[in-house]
């Protein structure tokens, strides 16, 4: 699931290489290198977006995922990146005090227009607040994965 600001700066920068940061200590495994990642807005705009393909996953300070990410984090600034995350600190402090977040590095970015947007499968629910995988052998999973492949060859074919 996608915050909506942060989406709109790399869609409207067009940004290839992004950090879907995540605040917390968890690890992210869902997907190998080269999985398609999706993004889904934030209700009520129940829609997949766009997307990326998983690079990998690391931990960093915010200055440091500025550094390597800079608009690639979806603000326009640290100090943007930072008042984001403000509220988030208290939970996820190092030992030397320095707040880190979870790195989702994806490569290859695509951003659907908005007539292009996909309802999400019938299968979502809404109390899902950071997510769902769906395996392309499942009904669901390939239907999705079949809509979002036909929107990015329109979108090339253009």
């Amino acid at each position: 699931v996608t915050d909506n600001n942060w989406f709109k700066v790399l869609q409207t920068n067009e940004i290839k290489t992004v950090n879907f940061w995540r605040p917390g200590k968890s690890a992210f495994k869902v997907l190998d290198e080269g999985g398609l990642f999706l993004f889904k807005l934030h209700a009520p705009y129940n829609f997949i977006v766009g997307g990326g393909y998983f690079k990998e996953f690391n931990r960093e300070t915010i200055k440091n995922a500025w550094d390597k990410y800079g608009i690639g984090n979806g603000t326009f600034t640290l100090k943007e990146l930072e008042d984001r995350l403000s509220g988030l600190r208290y939970k996820n402090l190092v030992d030397d005090g320095e707040f880190e977040i979870g790195c989702i590095i994806l490569e290859d970015c695509f951003y659907l227009k908005q007539e292009d947007w996909i309802n999400v499968p019938e299968d979502w629910k809404s109390c899902n607040v950071s997510g769902k995988s769906y395996d392309t052998n499942s009904e669901y999973g390939q239907d999705l994965f079949n809509k979002v492949m036909k929107k990015i060859k329109n979108r090339c074919d253009k």
